[in-house]
């Protein structure tokens, strides 16, 4: 039964990715066509790591003070460029659209895996 749930988290995981790279591309989020999508993401991977872990953990998923995360917050928003537009402001642009996909990949697992756990009754 885990393996069952780790492999449908997987493919609806997938499955958001793919939906949610067309959502960037008409936001503009999304890197030049040719640009490697894995290596974009490993590139939002290590500046967020670099620029915001020591408070959000690396995958955004560390305890704020009033109990929430980032991703969880994130989440709820509808339009993460602009929720991290701020925030990410001061980075070269390449950089924006790579932590933008990170995060983008971190919210849709959170947004999975919350969404199941509510189907199944946790």
């Amino acid at each position: 039964m885990k393996n069952f749930l780790i492999a449908l988290i997987s493919l609806i995981g997938l499955t958001l990715v793919i939906g949610v790279r067309g959502k960037l591309h008409a936001q503009g989020a999304m890197p030049a066509k040719g640009a490697s999508a894995v290596a974009t993401v490993s590139l939002g991977k290590k500046v967020f790591v670099a620029r915001c872990s020591s408070c959000h953990g690396e995958d955004a998923s560390k305890g704020l003070p009033d109990g929430t995360s980032l991703v969880e917050r994130l989440a709820g928003k509808d339009n993460l460029q602009a929720a991290l537009a701020g925030r990410l402001r001061k980075l070269p642009e390449q950089e924006q659209h790579a932590v933008l996909l990170y995060v983008n990949g971190l919210v849709d697992s959170f947004r999975s895996s919350h969404s199941i756990r509510k189907a199944s009754g946790e």
